[in-house]
């Protein structure tokens, strides 16, 4: 018989809810839009800052997500991504916001985890150590970029 989660596997067990949610490393959770409920177990959790790459006009994006980051008492930084075109400036502030917090735990979300998987790929790669292969066999199991993104992929040294 399934044994019922205690309360202090609640906010993992919420987390693993959340769309397309992806523990990539100890201190890196990925995921789609996540819910207002889904922020709190993100706290819960001990994420200290929270990084959107989606527009704030993406599907389900929440009216005023840094108002709930904040209220939890995480920091909040949004980096606007327009899936239909990434850009080399979208891609440096990734990296000044990832770089700056080697040891914290984050939350990187979009609207789906596509933006992100395609960007922690490079990231792995490029500040990690991780094979070309690995990243994209990550990546893959969320998602096959379209033209734009292998390209983007490819303009740093991802295909």
């Amino acid at each position: 018989m399934p044994q019922k989660p205690n309360d202090q596997q609640i906010p993992d067990l919420k987390l693993r809810a959340m769309l397309n949610y992806r523990r990539v490393t100890d201190r890196i959770l990925t995921a789609g839009q996540p819910t207002e409920a889904q922020m709190t177990s993100v706290a819960l959790v001990g994420v200290r800052t929270v990084i959107n790459l989606a527009l704030p006009t993406s599907t389900g994006a929440l009216p005023n997500e840094r108002a709930t980051v904040e209220g939890l008492g995480m920091q909040y930084i949004p980096i606007p991504v327009n899936f239909a075109a990434p850009t080399e400036e979208n891609w440096e502030e990734f990296c000044q916001a990832m770089d700056v917090r080697p040891n914290e735990t984050l939350l990187v979300h979009c609207a789906m985890n596509y933006r992100v998987s395609a960007f922690l790929a490079i990231y792995g790669v490029r500040r990690w150590g991780w094979s070309r292969d690995n990243a994209l066999r990550e990546m893959r199991q969320l998602w096959e970029p379209d033209a734009v993104w292998m390209e983007f992929l490819a303009s740093h040294g991802v295909k």
